[in-house]
């Protein structure tokens, strides 16, 4: 596999209805640390060095409100915008139907991990590029013992080696071609969790995803407690103004 270079473009998945978080209500536009959770993905993602352009894929009831916070950055990078996908595979493929021609590497972050570091998603990139993989994801190893259950009863069938599970986080950065190959050359009725998991099953049996640890930090806002604990994480190291 030859080492990726080229343009670097962003896809950030703002498509969500929210509908684990709260009825009617985006939780990417709540507050963290005196910006939205919105506004901290979306300067995250511009923190990505030598990037050319993002595109955010938005849920048309939010849309508006997105392009006013982006409005107020003031983002030296153009922005395109693309509708949501009734899943969050059909969310990436619209957003890489949107990327332009010349766009040779991607970084694919759901806009519910506000936390995410430039630093750390800039070292997956430099990863990328420089091993030839065909994807890199960001991730921390696991420290907790796991054990997997039966379907039905919860009766433990048996406990994972977990010095080789990592937990993965976003943004995950990929060879755009090799992306597209995934998404176009697996079922859509195959089930998968992730764009890491679209790439490994379309390129198996052959190893073409590495992981990168990342910030513990990094977490998800899926329920009102994920946006509780992100806020006292700010709190705690005295950044309410990332």
């Amino acid at each position: 596999m030859a080492p990726a270079s080229g343009q670097i473009w962003g896809i950030l998945l703002a498509g969500g209805t929210g509908a684990r978080y709260a009825d009617g209500q985006s939780k990417l536009l709540e507050e963290l640390g005196g910006k939205t959770v919105f506004e901290h993905s979306c300067r995250a993602m511009m923190g990505i060095h030598n990037l050319v352009g993002m595109v955010i894929v938005a849920h048309p009831n939010w849309q508006t409100a997105y392009q006013q916070i982006v409005n107020e950055i003031k983002p030296s990078i153009p922005i395109q915008w693309a509708a949501n996908g009734e899943t969050r595979r059909g969310s990436v493929w619209h957003g890489l139907e949107a990327l332009p021609e010349g766009c040779d590497i991607v970084a694919v972050h759901d806009a519910a991990r506000p936390l995410a570091q430039p630093d750390k998603i800039n070292q997956a990139v430099q990863v990328l590029q420089a091993s030839g993989a065909k994807g890199v994801s960001l991730g921390l190893p696991s420290y907790n013992t796991l054990k997997r259950v039966a379907d039905g009863k919860p009766w433990v069938q048996q406990t994972l080696d977990r010095s080789r599970i990592w937990q993965v986080h976003t943004p995950q950065i990929f060879q755009v071609a090799a992306l597209r190959a995934a998404h176009r050359g697996i079922p859509k009725q195959q089930a998968v969790t992730d764009d890491a998991d679209l790439v490994e099953q379309f390129y198996a049996p052959e190893s073409v995803v590495l992981m990168v640890e990342d910030s513990p930090y990094n977490v998800k806002i899926t329920t009102p407690s994920d946006l509780m604990l992100l806020q006292s994480i700010l709190d705690a190291q005295g950044i309410a103004n990332r």
